[in-house]
């Protein structure tokens, strides 16, 4: 629900953008970018997420760095069309079963998730003299592998699938080919929780940037 709500919002976000009338009159903007940024992710995991009855101790560390790479193409300064890849870091949970549960043996349980993301996205863009607020939404498939521990017996294996992806933020332009996002981001639905990250991007722009 609370993806579902934020996803309503960031629509809404979108239009209110698109309906700008001072937003509508500029005509600039067009042509291709890329950009690489770094920040953190957290999927606001728990240690019931993981307890089947039997976990009597646990932690869990749910938020990590990340990257990403991608790259976009502007039709004018108030629409573009975005798509890139992002590791999404890893989260742990580290815990002692008795073994009373349906899923663990009794000792130590260990447990990795790893994400990746592949993403697509329309932004619509409100633009200021040297810096911009900007909002998107589409879809990403993500692929998680999750690596367990548990003493006889280990293992990994992999999940996958495609959801809904948004996010808002803002960027400076100190000039019209170099600029730097600060952006945060909902990847929803990896393994039925949402991962959310903030970032800061560096953006190199091509074609008509001003």
């Amino acid at each position: 629900m609370r993806a579902s709500s934020f996803a309503i919002a960031t629509a809404i976000f979108l239009v209110a953008l698109s309906m700008n009338p001072l937003a509508l009159a500029q005509t600039e903007g067009q042509g291709g970018y890329i950009g690489v940024g770094f920040g953190k992710g957290s999927a606001d995991l728990s240690v019931s997420d993981f307890n089947d009855g039997s976990i009597t101790s646990g932690r869990v560390d749910d938020t990590d760095t990340g990257w990403k790479l991608f790259g976009g193409y502007g039709f004018n300064k108030n629409f573009a069309v975005e798509g890139g890849y992002a590791d999404l870091g890893e989260s742990n949970f580290n815990g002692t079963s008795n073994g009373l549960g349906f899923l663990y043996f009794a000792g130590p349980v260990n447990i990795d998730i790893e994400t990746k993301s592949l993403f697509v996205d329309l932004v619509a863009i409100m633009p200021f003299k040297k810096w911009s607020l900007f909002g998107k939404i589409g879809f990403h498939n993500w692929d998680a592998e999750v690596t367990v521990s548990n003493p006889p017996v280990s293992g990994s294996a992999d999940d996958d699938g495609t959801d809904p992806h948004f996010g808002v933020g803002a960027e400076w332009r100190p000039s019209p080919r170099w600029g730097l996002r600060l952006e945060w981001e909902v990847f929803t639905e990896v393994l039925e929780e949402d991962i959310e990250a903030i970032s800061l991007s560096g953006i190199y722009r091509f074609g008509n940037g001003k």
